[in-house]
């Protein structure tokens, strides 16, 4: 975006500083004695500088590349683990999500200075705001609950949620920046993950700055003998969400992309992403790409798009068939419940059964409240050696009530009108962003909000209902934005 259209005359730019030869020395220099400083001093101490100082950077470079700046929050929440920051108080510290809040507070006020307005509300935006209202209500309820806990969900939600609402609506493409950033880190992360699993030491494992964290989610899991990747993720889960949203993405990308090219590239950055999603040995991502890939079946109305994914169908189609030929599959493919058997098998129906479990207890009559339980009245009731409930609808509803998970929920429903709209109005890659998002949210019916994989999913949130104001937005105004945004699609 041109820097002229973000900043007023007579005022200070800070773009300039970042841009200029002279504040590029200056910059340097302070950032290199403060580390310097930093280092002699203590390692927690260096984090926090560095992270500082890259901040005012990304601060900087938002006001003119605002898409390469959400590349860099993408790359920072696949790449820090939670337990890689120092504690903050009764705050889990994530470092992506508090960069989004820096993004947020900048951008938000030159919006609202030079714009009158930080961004155009979507339908999405107003159940976003509806269900933090009705959290925060379930405080003068449920006992369950406390501040912290909310301010977390702040933190760690609102801010991703409105750092990809403001960096997106500026760029030309905001389809195509989310699948590059999130293919950008699955490749850095598709070594490491592969490495893992051949029984090398996860490197990011020695990233414990935050004891609490890295007591929960810094240590290896394995799955039918074999470790599990999760990387930089802290849990495969997470991993196996970020991978597969990744690999739908890519797929997005490759079935709208009219250059032969670049659709085998985007191809082969989904292939990266399925690759990594069979090394975490989870069933979580499978579902993911099963779900999105029929979404974006219903939903594709471009013909050539139409013929490219019925390829991809045929491809899927002659991988099952071989898989029956054969007779076995791949040891890594045997998480899935029709190619599993013996002790494994039995496993997973373990696994299967004790999440039936759980949503029949929740659905049973007087269990849940509508503004949460005096105490956990699901999982004790189900297992007394398990204390993990392995859905998060279920942990509001017990916790929060069900009037704050139905505005989540409601939030899903959403999603599924702004994909609606989408196809109707023919808005071609656009459709990609809240296919993303509620195949994410559809996930946590297995799996809680864990780990950075809740930073994913509020930037996909964000990303979605960016698409949205521009699906609901005529042609001829789509093609002005993407011209007035910036010349270039980064």
């Amino acid at each position: 975006m041109d820097a002229a259209k973000v900043t007023r005359p007579g005022l200070f730019n800070p773009s300039e500083l970042a841009t200029s030869t002279g504040g590029q020395i200056l910059i340097g220099g302070l950032a290199g004695a403060f580390l310097g400083a930093a280092i002699s001093a203590k390692l927690t101490l260096a984090a926090l500088v560095v992270g500082g100082v890259l901040a005012a950077v990304a601060v900087a470079a938002a006001l003119i590349h605002p898409g390469r700046v959400f590349v860099a929050v993408v790359l920072a929440m696949a790449l820090i683990p939670t337990y890689a920051s120092p504690p903050a108080g009764p705050i889990l510290f994530i470092p992506a999500a508090g960069l989004c809040w820096v993004l947020v507070g900048v951008l938000a006020w030159r919006n609202a200075m030079q714009r009158g307005r930080i961004f155009s509300p979507t339908g999405i935006d107003f159940l976003v705001v509806t269900l933090f209202v009705l959290l925060y209500v379930s405080l003068s309820f449920s006992p369950q609950v406390d501040k912290n806990e909310y301010l977390n969900f702040i933190f760690a939600w609102a801010g991703p949620f409105l750092a990809a609402r403001l960096l997106l609506q500026d760029t030309a493409r905001p389809a195509f920046l989310v699948a590059a950033s999130f293919a950008a880190a699955t490749v850095l992360l598709a070594p490491i993950a592969l490495l893992e699993t051949l029984g090398q030491e996860n490197p990011f494992l020695s990233l414990q700055l935050n004891g609490s964290e890295a007591t929960t989610w810094a240590a290896p899991a394995s799955r039918l003998g074999e470790i599990r990747a999760e990387a930089s993720f802290g849990h495969p889960i997470a991993l196996s969400m970020f991978a597969s949203v990744s690999a739908l993405l890519s797929l997005g990308m490759a079935i709208y992309n009219n250059q032969p090219k670049e659709r085998l590239l985007w191809l082969a950055l989904c292939g990266a992403g399925i690759g990594v999603q069979i090394l975490t040995y989870s069933r979580t991502g499978w579902l993911i790409l099963a779900f999105g890939i029929l979404l974006l079946a219903v939903t594709t109305a471009v013909r050539a798009a139409k013929r490219r994914l019925a390829w991809v169908f045929a491809a899927i189609g002659l991988a099952v068939f071989a898989l029956m030929v054969s007779g076995s599959a791949p040891k890594e493919l045997q998480i899935i419940p029709s190619q599993s058997s013996g002790e494994e098998a039995e496993a997973f129906r373990d696994s299967g059964g004790y999440r039936e479990a759980l949503l029949e207890r929740a659905l049973e009559p007087g269990v849940l409240g509508l503004w949460g339980n005096p105490y956990n009245k699901v999982t004790p009731a189900v297992s007394s050696t398990n204390d993990a409930t392995d859905n998060a609808y279920i942990i509001m509803a017990d916790g929060w009530g069900l009037i704050p998970t139905f505005a989540l929920i409601s939030i899903a429903l959403g999603l599924l009108v702004a994909i609606a709209l989408a196809r109707r109005r023919e808005a071609e890659e656009l459709v990609i962003l809240p296919i993303a998002a509620v195949t994410s949210l559809g996930a946590l019916f297995f799996v809680a909000f864990i780990t950075q994989q809740q930073v994913m999913i509020w930037l996909l949130i964000g990303a979605a209902s960016v698409a949205s104001e521009r699906t609901l937005a005529p042609r001829r105004q789509r093609r002005t934005q993407r011209l007035a945004a910036s010349p270039e699609r980064w």
